[in-house]
């Protein structure tokens, strides 16, 4: 094996019969009967866009990834509308099951041992949710013995969404509308789908035509957490209105337990992580965010870091670069080039993917 192997592997079928692929990258030095860890990348797109096709891992990150003899996945996962949190839950669950099934053993490359006890997660904004569910899930699984032998030994969050899904971002009503849902029923109406790509001539690029919209009008309208949900309306985006009118002496993930049923609370990551012992389990992580972010803000990745500190977590388990005054693509507005201190954080986050992956 002389260069890098790229292998697209089916994990699953959904129950309307949409095929989930992963993209499985194997680099030229890990045929040589050594176990590697994996590096599990979660693209973006805010959740409704982007694929797994996408070039969306910066270079000094995957260049770490496979130089250093890692082996690279990129899975899809189905996007919202007509999806919801739960489902895509599915998807994560599905994945890692296939990771640990004979299936995928028999598609591998002579010689290549994967090390399924050493996977790092990591999310790219909107993969960022993705990322902290299967976080989560791995943890989960390896408490309950459902799949012996996989384990979670960190994460990486770049600008990722579900740190705080009642962010005034996602959560708060700006248009006044009681009932937005007819602005989407055709989206809801429409079979589901795993690929709706930024780049031209991508597979399912078609898909985008109609899809930008529902960035705007989730965030417009503050029904992310209902869409998350599955509610089709707007049940958890007014009940948080409503709570959030009253006294001031309940505290903010308080009045999220109050008014999320507990059938949803794994579709919030942040539910989650509020609890001490949930938190205290969590492997080490990293998270970049800039301060000036206007696509997920800054307050997604402080309210994660600051739960896991409260569990305990101390500043080797959990670093968080934060970057002052840039935006979404780590960049000063009006400035096209990035700044020393984005490259010094990719360093960062390199260093850290090794440390985990070597652990």
């Amino acid at each position: 094996m002389t260069t890098l192997i790229k292998h697209v592997n089916r994990y699953c079928i959904t129950p309307s019969g949409l095929e989930l692929f992963a993209n499985f990258y194997y680099p030229p030095h890990c045929q040589d009967r050594k176990p590697r860890g994996l590096f599990v990348a979660y693209h973006g797109g805010g959740v409704i866009n982007g694929s797994r096709d996408e070039e969306f891992i910066n270079e000094p990150v995957r260049r770490a990834v496979l130089d250093n003899g890692y082996i690279l996945v990129q899975p899809g996962y189905r996007l919202l509308i007509p999806t919801n949190g739960h489902d895509i839950i599915s998807d994560v669950r599905n994945f890692y099951d296939y990771l640990a099934s004979p299936a995928y053993t028999r598609t591998l490359p002579e010689n290549v041992r994967p090390d399924l006890g050493k996977i790092v997660v990591a999310g790219f904004s909107g993969g960022g949710y993705v990322s902290r569910l299967a976080a989560i899930e791995l943890i989960e699984s390896a408490k309950e013995g459902r799949r012996k032998g996989i384990e979670c030994t960190g994460m990486v969050s770049y600008f990722g969404m579900g740190g705080d899904v009642f962010q005034p971002d996602w959560a708060e009503n700006k248009t006044g509308k009681s009932d937005p849902m007819d602005e989407v029923e055709h989206l809801y109406k429409r079979k589901e789908i795993s690929d709706s790509p930024y780049t031209p001539g991508l597979k399912g690029w078609e898909n985008r035509v109609d899809r930008d919209m529902i960035w705007d009008w989730f965030r417009s309208n503050g029904v992310f957490v209902d869409v998350l949900a599955g509610t089709r309306g707007t049940v958890l985006r007014d009940a948080w209105a409503k709570a959030n009118s009253g006294s001031d002496s309940v505290s903010r993930m308080e009045i999220v337990r109050q008014i999320v049923p507990e059938e949803h609370h794994p579709v919030i990551p942040q539910i989650w992580f509020e609890t001490p012992s949930n938190a205290s389990s969590f492997p080490p992580s990293i998270y970049v965010h800039g301060t000036a972010d206007d696509k997920v803000p800054y307050a997604e990745s402080v309210l994660t870091v600051d739960q896991l500190r409260k569990a305990g977590k101390g500043k080797n388990e959990v670093e968080f670069i934060t970057i002052d005054g840039v935006d979404h693509d780590l960049k000063v507005p009006g400035e096209s080039e990035c700044r020393p201190e984005v490259d010094e954080a990719h360093g960062k986050v390199a260093d850290f993917i090794l440390r985990q992956l070597r652990a």
